[in-house]
């Protein structure tokens, strides 16, 4: 009879293992706890055929290697989690005393073998205790079915050693049987565990496709963060089946100090102690909810915001902590807390408040969340970059549309004077500024020339240089007394500019057979005149005060008079050549313009003096981006 319970229980260990071999294989490729299982029975099995094998002198070391297979099975039914680093631990150091007195008792036995038979009894009640205690440790819902496999293998080993062989197969075989019994009910309760995830994973794929298809189709929600983020809330509290939602973002004028409130979805209580009144009225709430911020730590939003993880609070286990932070209980029954990170950044944190099913939220209702506002994430941050697309080809358009402004406002010739001529310069910046320079013929003998620079770049900047054109063609059609030019010309302008905007202008007037040169000024830059006698440049402020700053700027504004000679050179420009900067941050400034031109007049012809001098500017710049427009007027007297 002994053989044939022996052949049985070393066939129940194989079949066994070969039936969560193939468990192992067909469904839990990836799963830890069943491949340390399926190495334990494996073990299990060999270990009985080695005592079928060799007999009684196997004996107590059958025993021994028993126990060590015993307790690691149980280990691995018996762990809540089970990783790498857990197994690792658990066999280092916190179960180094069993493995030492198992592996002294192993060592007595082969030095005294006589006392074997006492020390098998010793072996199955250390590996009875041990296997105990590792069960009340991991808190195991399965303890009893644990407690009753380790009775039936420590009763079976002691009917070994009290002679009664076949007793102690009949019970190796139950015990094969109740651990065959554990592992059925542990992978039935994966595989409905499995299930539920994948029903949660294949609502949680409609939910968001569904949010995703509403957002993407929908202009409004592409152009509004603020309407995206209702939608996601409404997302959320229809998954969750919850009551309602509320969105609590980093303050932008604070930011990584403190979350403000953003919006909300349902009746959404507020998470700090308010007065009762206010809960029974949703406007007074939805009042008290705008005021409210929260420091980060502090508070519940607070707290997730700091440790970036969920929290779980119910009235049920969490009532003490809810009262404390002064929660109605009555009204949030249960919320759930998880933040927002868009590209690991924390964009805000997401709160949920009362179940519509459950006393409170489960494992399954925090990953659906967390997925939820993962995703969330992804979708504000798609906003964010459509919403910055819209915005950069909306200004590449205005900056388009600025540019051919200036060129339609820019002349298109060059006026041919007997006794002056002129190189005209001018080269916008990526994104289009407000300089501008025109020529104006008042008749046979006196030619107008005017340089200015609108405030601000870009469309509005461009109008108002259109609006200067007209106004400057309108101005000088019966006058050519400059101060009176630019009086009336600030005059008229000012009615045209917003608050905050102004021009700065020069209006020269070119008489060309006295070799003559009258000009007034509005606040704009330094005239500059070489004297080709002396080799010398002055720089002649021009005065007066920005065209759009005052409606009457005439008591500011001064005429002055230049009598040229023969070989004198007249250089006007804007702030965009003396205020290059180069790399270091340096300004090329007017001092170096000066020298440069002093250095070129040599040249006297005006093309060659202006593309040396803009060269020099362009050296000195080297690789650093442009920020203004550069605008020069160079001017030979002949």
């Amino acid at each position: 009879m002994t053989p044939c319970i022996g052949t049985t229980a070393l066939i129940a260990a194989i079949i066994l293992s070969l039936a969560l071999f193939l468990t192992q294989c067909f469904r839990f490729k990836d799963n830890l706890r069943y491949r340390l299982l399926l190495l334990t029975f494996f073990f299990f099995g060999a270990n009985e055929l080695l005592s079928l094998w060799i007999g009684a002198p196997f004996s107590f070391f059958h025993i021994v290697l028993d126990g060590l297979i015993v307790s690691v099975a149980i280990i691995g039914l018996a762990s809540v989690e089970i990783n790498i680093s857990s197994i690792a631990s658990q066999f280092l150091f916190h179960y180094a005393i069993f493995y030492i007195a198992l592996f002294a008792a192993t060592a007595l036995a082969i030095i005294e073998p006589a006392r074997q038979g006492g020390l098998m009894l010793f072996v199955a009640g250390l590996v009875s205790v041990f296997v105990i205690v590792i069960l009340i440790q991991e808190k195991s819902h399965r303890i009893l079915t644990g407690l009753a496999a380790i009775i039936l293998w420590s009763s079976a080993h002691a009917a070994y050693y009290y002679g009664e062989e076949n007793l102690g197969r009949s019970l190796i075989l139950c015990f094969f049987s109740l651990v065959a019994l554990l592992i059925g009910y542990q992978v039935f309760a994966d595989n409905k565990k499995t299930a539920a995830e994948n029903v949660m994973l294949a609502k949680f794929r409609n939910v968001v496709l569904d949010m995703l298809n509403s957002i993407s189709l929908s202009s409004d929600y592409l152009s509004s963060i603020e309407k995206t983020l209702q939608r996601i809330l409404e997302t959320i509290t229809q998954a969750v089946t919850v009551e309602s939602a509320a969105l609590y973002i980093t303050d932008e004028a604070d930011p990584g100090k403190k979350l403000i409130y953003s919006c909300s979805m349902g009746v959404f209580y507020p998470l700090e102690p308010q007065d009762e009144f206010v809960l029974t009225k949703p406007q007074l709430i939805k009042d008290q909810l705008e005021k409210t911020f929260y420091p980060v730590g502090e508070g519940i939003v607070g707290e997730v915001a700091q440790t970036r993880k969920s929290l779980a609070l119910d009235a049920i286990n969490h009532l003490h902590r809810m009262s404390q932070l002064g929660l109605k209980t009555h009204l949030i029954k249960n919320l759930l807390a998880v933040p927002l990170i868009v590209k690991n950044q924390l964009f805000g944190v997401v709160v949920v408040e009362n179940l519509r099913d459950k006393a409170s939220f489960s494992e399954h209702d925090t990953r659906l969340l967390h997925a939820l506002v993962d995703q969330c994430g992804i979708s504000i941050e798609s906003v964010r970059m459509y919403q910055e697309l819209a915005r950069t080809t909306r200004l590449r358009q205005e900056a388009n549309i600025a540019m051919r402004i200036q060129k339609q406002l820019l002349p298109m010739s060059v006026p041919a004077l007997e006794h002056l001529r002129i190189a005209p310069f001018i080269e916008p910046a990526k994104e289009v500024g407000g300089d501008y320079y025109d020529f104006i013929k008042h008749d046979k003998d006196n030619t107008g020339i005017v340089i200015g620079d609108v405030s601000g770049k870009g469309v509005p900047a461009g109008m108002i240089m259109a609006i200067a054109k007209a106004i400057i063609q309108i101005v000088t059609r019966d006058e050519k007394n400059t101060r009176e030019i630019v009086a009336r010309f600030s005059r008229e302008i000012y009615s045209n500019m917003q608050a905050g905007q102004f021009m700065t202008l020069n209006y020269l007037l070119w008489n060309d057979p006295r070799r003559i040169m009258t000009f007034s000024g509005a606040g704009h830059e330094h005239v500059l005149w070489f004297h080709a006698g002396t080799g010398r440049t002055d720089k002649i402020k021009a005065g007066g005060l920005a065209a759009g700053l005052v409606e009457d700027n005439s008591q500011y504004i001064q005429q002055q008079e230049l009598q040229c000679a023969k070989g004198d050179i007249i250089v006007l420009y804007t702030d965009g050549v003396t205020e290059s900067r180069n790399n270091a941050d340096e300004l090329y400034t007017l001092r170096r313009l000066i020298s440069s031109l002093e250095s070129f007049a040599y040249l006297a012809d005006p093309d060659k003096i202006s593309e040396s001098l803009l060269k020099d500017v362009h050296e000195f710049v080297g690789g650093a981006e442009q920020y203004d427009d550069i605008t020069l007027l160079v001017m030979t007297v002949l």
